[in-house]
């Protein structure tokens, strides 16, 4: 096998080292196939973590600036054109009074 062959950087992407099956390898290999298992999942969290709070500063900072309630307005008119119109056109009718039941 070629060094050239080994894919372990955990840097660039996804990459598994698939070039023996775990059944093939030895002991120090199987530890380090863990261990770049290992670093590929704390990796793939972190990754996680920084788009969580990504996320939660561009939401905070909608909520801060009051922009959250005109924004909530905006995606409700754009997904449903209908509701608006349908507001705008109900008649002001005022209840029938139904017969008491016996």
């Amino acid at each position: 096998m070629k060094r050239s062959e080994l894919q372990l950087n955990p840097f660039s992407g996804n990459e598994e080292f698939l070039a023996k099956k775990p059944e093939d390898m030895s002991i120090d290999e199987l530890k380090m196939l863990l261990h770049i298992k290992r670093l590929n999942i704390k990796l793939n969290v972190e990754r996680m973590k920084t788009n969580v709070n990504y996320y939660k500063l561009i939401f905070g900072t909608i909520k801060e600036l009051g922009l959250a309630e005109k924004l909530e307005n905006w995606l409700n008119k754009l997904l449903n054109p209908d509701v608006e119109n349908s507001k705008t056109t109900i008649k002001d009718e005022t209840p029938t009074p139904q017969e008491p039941l016996e």
